[in-house]
């Protein structure tokens, strides 16, 4: 097997939050498969800041922005949607995606700061050497600020995502201009990586990690 670590990495437009570089472990009960195992006394946390849209007239948040952004907009998901990416570090330093699965911020609000959601992912493989991805991970939300919906902050939001509309995606993360270089299989199971999220009611500010 390549001496090779693992970072993972959560994508939105052009923010790319990473974490630290992992080695691959050989799995005790499967020779084909390769393990990533974050300690419980040691767990990783990562905190990433997004914004939320919320209905006037129930406490649901909008999985599609509201109308206003609507016009501007052929991807109605962008804002609540997250990418994460499980990336290849090679000896050279050079990073490969290797497996990647879409997260919608909006379907893991949790009302109470303490409140922990573990989640279960199977991300998509992005290479041919690589027959399975899963990633367990702990999931927390805390408010940060309130905001309004108002017409100058919507045209602001809306102004930036057309002009970022063309960022990548999952299916942009796999395209053919990533050179494929060899990569164990492995399941990778992560613990205790741990996600803080945040939000408020209008206009929503969310740590996501």
């Amino acid at each position: 097997m390549a001496q090779v670590a693992v970072e993972m990495a959560q994508q939105q437009l052009r923010r790319k939050i990473s974490s630290k570089e992992r080695k691959w472990e050989d799995s005790f009960s499967n020779p084909d498969q390769t393990v990533i195992m974050w300690p419980e006394q040691a767990p990783e946390h990562i905190d990433i800041l997004t914004t939320l849209y919320k209905s006037q007239h129930d406490d649901q948040y909008d999985d599609k922005v509201v109308s206003f952004l609507r016009r501007f907009l052929s991807n109605q998901r962008m804002f609540e949607e997250w990418t994460i990416v499980v990336e290849e570090v090679t000896a050279k330093g050079r990073r490969k995606p290797i497996a990647a699965v879409p997260l919608n911020v909006r379907l893991f609000i949790m009302d109470h700061p303490d409140q922990r959601s573990e989640l279960k992912l199977k991300l998509r493989p992005l290479t041919s050497q690589l027959k399975q991805c899963n990633l367990v991970l702990l999931l927390s939300s805390h408010l940060l600020k309130e905001g309004l919906n108002d017409d100058v902050s919507l045209a602001s939001t809306a102004s930036h995502a057309e002009r970022s509309s063309r960022e990548q995606s999952v299916c942009d993360v796999a395209s053919p201009h990533h050179v494929e270089e060899s990569a164990d299989q492995g399941i990778l199971h992560l613990i205790d990586f741990c996600c803080i999220a945040r939000h408020v009611s209008g206009r929503k500010r969310v740590s996501f990690g």
